[in-house]
């Protein structure tokens, strides 16, 4: 007697978990091993003593980690990534106003520390740069929505990533009593300089009209103000402002003026 049989050939599967990674103190990792397959199991261990039948685990700790997933026909597949973790502290943080105009500048500030060894603006398309830097980008929206602007920093091999989000409004134009437009009336330059500095330094301020300003120095650790300062009747401006005695930092110097806010990071060494 002879007999048939049909074999199913099964789709083979594999282990991706990626490139070794480095993490800084304080930071977590999601390894992601989940399949398309309902009846598949997860088996993940560690040279670190680490285990769990999840697909996907948040690890901290330096080590091997290995993941072997099987499914109800007996196949099997593992695959491992290296997860090192330095002592290093890294942050990744930018300043930036949550609404603006069309048509009108954006300055975006990057306020990380420990300062990163370099750092990348993740921008929206369809925007104007006019300015971008390690320290700030400058941007024009020309249509109105919501928008989401990022920064990644490295350290090493550490990474880091923040992204917010900005609501870009129409701009209504200004109007005099003949119905024609009139400019808006602008922060035209703010500069802080020396910077980074050892704690006395001059904020250089001109405005498109003459204008009262006010200048606030805030901690970005807990928005604590740290000093301040007043002029009034001028176009153009240049303070001298002294931070000295406060603890080494990256501080915001904010700008105030009838004619909008501005905002700049000032190193303290």
């Amino acid at each position: 007697m002879t007999r048939t049989y049909m074999l199913d050939e099964q789709m083979p599967f594999e282990v991706d978990l990626g490139e070794d990674r480095t993490l800084c103190a304080g930071q977590e990792l999601m390894l992601d091993g989940n399949i398309d397959n309902t009846t598949a199991t997860y088996t993940w261990t560690s040279d670190n003593g680490f285990t769990s039948s999840l697909p996907n685990v948040i690890v901290d700790k330096s080590g091997i980690y290995t993941l072997t997933i099987s499914n109800q026909n007996g196949c099997s597949a593992t695959g491992n990534v290296f997860v090192d973790v330095t002592e290093d502290e890294i942050n990744a943080e930018f300043a930036v106003s949550s609404q603006v105009f069309v048509g009108e500048s954006l300055i975006v500030v990057d306020i990380s520390y420990p300062l990163p060894d370099t750092q990348q603006w993740i921008l929206p398309e369809g925007v104007t740069v006019l300015k971008q830097d390690s320290d700030e980008a400058e941007l024009v929206f020309n249509e109105p929505g919501e928008y989401e602007i990022g920064i990644i920093t490295k350290i090493g091999e550490c990474s880091a990533q923040q992204v917010k989000k900005v609501l870009v409004m129409e701009n209504e134009a200004f109007t005099s009593e003949e119905g024609e437009a009139e400019p808006r009336k602008l922060v035209e330059d703010f500069i802080i300089y020396p910077n980074p500095t050892s704690g006395k330094f001059l904020a250089d301020i001109t405005l498109s009209e003459r204008g009262n300003i006010s200048i606030k120095i805030f901690n970005f650790a807990n928005n604590a103000l740290m000093a301040s300062e007043k002029a009034i009747g001028e176009s153009s401006y240049s303070i001298p402002l002294d931070i000295s005695g406060l603890p080494s930092g990256v501080y915001a110097v904010l700008l105030e003026t009838p004619y909008g806010n501005s905002l700049r990071k000032v190193i303290l060494n």
